[in-house]
């Protein structure tokens, strides 16, 4: 009973964070930079939103293994399945909004944004709780806090990745896609969320298998 009540509430921050990523994608005033990247790799390949970030889900969890990290079979394939499952999630939710409603108002935007980064903010915090098995992104961030024995330098390194990748498209095609002031106030206010939801928020560590 435990254990299906831990795993609600995990594919339920699974099912948070995808929904706030795709308020701050349709708010179209910057994503948080894992998902603006992929939504700059989804402008110039044939593939939507969702599936570009299971690709970098892909290529993060590669270059952690090219830098040193060992893990089982069993856990690679979960966390793979996770990314299919989170990237998945991103397309309905962002199809939804197409669907139902996208905002233009600028305030609207805004408020979009800030629920976006909420929800995700507290989905972490779930998440980070009450889960070994993470998603290749995380794995890549834990990687680089162990290579720069710093958590927060880690924190950087790892963000640089997408950030960077963004910046390359944004030079090549001369626009700007996912980047804005969304994307730099969920930097700066991300673990500041994260830690209020910490204490708000108290599950059990457990063993998801």
């Amino acid at each position: 009973m435990k254990k299906t009540y831990l795993l609600l509430w995990f594919f339920g921050s699974l099912t948070l964070n995808a929904l706030g990523n795709s308020f701050m994608i349709v708010a179209h005033l910057g994503s948080a930079p894992w998902a603006a990247a992929s939504q700059n790799l989804a402008a110039v390949i044939p593939l939507s939103i969702g599936l570009c970030t299971i690709v970098l889900q892909l290529f993060s969890l590669l270059l952690t293994t090219l830098m040193g990290s060992r893990f089982s079979i069993r856990l690679i394939i979960k966390s793979l399945l996770l990314a299919v499952f989170f990237g998945l999630l991103i397309d309905v939710f962002v199809n939804i909004h197409h669907y139902l409603y996208t905002p233009d108002q600028i305030w609207i935007r805004g408020l979009y944004t800030l629920i976006g980064m909420n929800g995700v903010a507290a989905a972490i915090s779930i998440y980070i709780q009450i889960s070994r098995v993470l998603l290749p992104f995380d794995y890549l961030l834990q990687a680089f806090a162990r290579l720069a024995k710093s958590f927060s330098l880690g924190t950087i390194i790892c963000l640089s990745i997408p950030l960077t990748i963004c910046i390359i498209f944004s030079i090549v095609f001369h626009q700007f896609i996912g980047l804005g002031i969304g994307t730099l106030v969920f930097i700066l206010a991300n673990g500041f969320l994260i830690d209020q939801y910490n204490k708000k928020i108290r599950l059990t560590r457990t063993e998801l298998s």
